[in-house]
């Protein structure tokens, strides 16, 4: 019903697609380096690249926090992400949902140990076949990949190791497609939900009109050129580490939201709906002016903090009076 049924079979065919490219990159990898699966798993859990624990500079407080954060980051970006709801009401009981939930938690520790298998793969193959360098001048550093041919070397990111080995002749051309279809598997799962999560958004809160389909058509492209222009100016801005900017902005895009919900989970206060807006933006604001002027370290909690300071100024502006049992 409501094209739930449509959401369960694109998903399912969506990890299945992003799945099947990361085992088969690994069968690849593994074959390049002449490796047997049981030497591969061997070597992948004796590599100082599998190390989990970092303890940074500030040591157990460093250390610390990137968990605390870890936890928080998990429970705004999974646990209050629409496609966790949307996946719920597939459900036809409270108990079925709750299962889902813990199968769910359970079957991703699989899934994040094959992504990061693969990880060290990488690098133990640019290491094996003499194909990286880590050249500092200062304070400055650049990673060096030699061409599959051999005959010149160009800097890269980090992030774009595994495309550029995929897509560049390094391995078999069947590891380049592999790579692309896993890659917009993995992009659509994403985009998809939030395009709608924004179109149903922008329609019923902002514009008051969920019902029109040519309202809702041009809400949708609109919403669509503007996931292009981000995803532009991220290109432009050529960020090395884009994955460590994408978790830095959950800070504060995420942190609102995360307010939101423990202050109706933890009390029913009445609210000023007009004065949350202002709330969600002086929240991101003022954590980003502690951000600046506090220690590198406390980067690890900007989420909790920017939570925190979402409920209290929930907890400003609203009274005492009950809220609606079924909202």
């Amino acid at each position: 019903k409501g094209g739930i049924k449509t959401i369960v079979v694109t998903d399912t065919l969506q990890t299945v697609s992003m799945l099947t490219a990361v085992v088969l990159a690994i069968y690849y990898i593994k074959d390049g380096l002449g490796w047997s699966l049981g030497e591969t798993i061997s070597n992948v859990y004796n590599s100082p690249y599998s190390d989990i624990v970092f303890w940074g500079n500030q040591g157990w407080k460093e250390f610390g926090l990137s968990v605390l954060n870890g936890i928080f980051i998990t429970v705004a970006m999974t646990g209050l992400d629409q496609d966790m709801m949307q996946k719920n009401l597939t459900c036809k009981t409270l108990r079925e949902s709750q299962k889902n939930m813990f199968s769910m938690s359970l079957l991703l520790i699989p899934v994040h140990v094959l992504f990061l298998g693969l990880g060290v793969l990488l690098y133990i193959y640019v290491d094996e076949k003499g194909l990286f360098e880590i050249v500092k001048n200062g304070d400055t550093i650049k990673y060096m990949l030699t061409s599959a041919d051999g005959a010149s070397s160009s800097a890269i990111s980090l992030d774009r190791l595994f495309p550029t080995l995929a897509a560049e002749g390094y391995f078999t051309p069947v590891l380049g497609i592999v790579f692309l279809i896993g890659l917009i598997a993995a992009a659509y799962s994403s985009a998809d939900s939030a395009l709608t999560s924004l179109t149903t958004s922008f329609c019923i809160d902002i514009l008051g009109d969920a019902q029109n389909p040519k309202t809702r058509i041009r809400v949708h492209l609109g919403m669509s050129v503007v996931l292009i222009l981000v995803i532009m100016i991220f290109k432009f801005m050529n960020m090395d580490g884009v994955v460590w900017s994408l978790f830095i902005l959950t800070g504060y895009t995420y942190g609102p939201l995360l307010g939101l919900f423990s202050f109706g989970l933890t009390n029913r206060r009445m609210v000023n709906d007009k004065r949350i807006p202002i709330i969600a933006i002086i929240s991101p604001a003022i954590s980003y002016f502690l951000d600046i002027s506090t220690p590198d370290w406390l980067d690890f909690t900007i989420l909790p903090i920017n939570g925190a300071l979402t409920y209290l100024g929930l907890l400003f502006i609203s009274r005492k009076g009950a809220q609606p049992k079924n909202l």
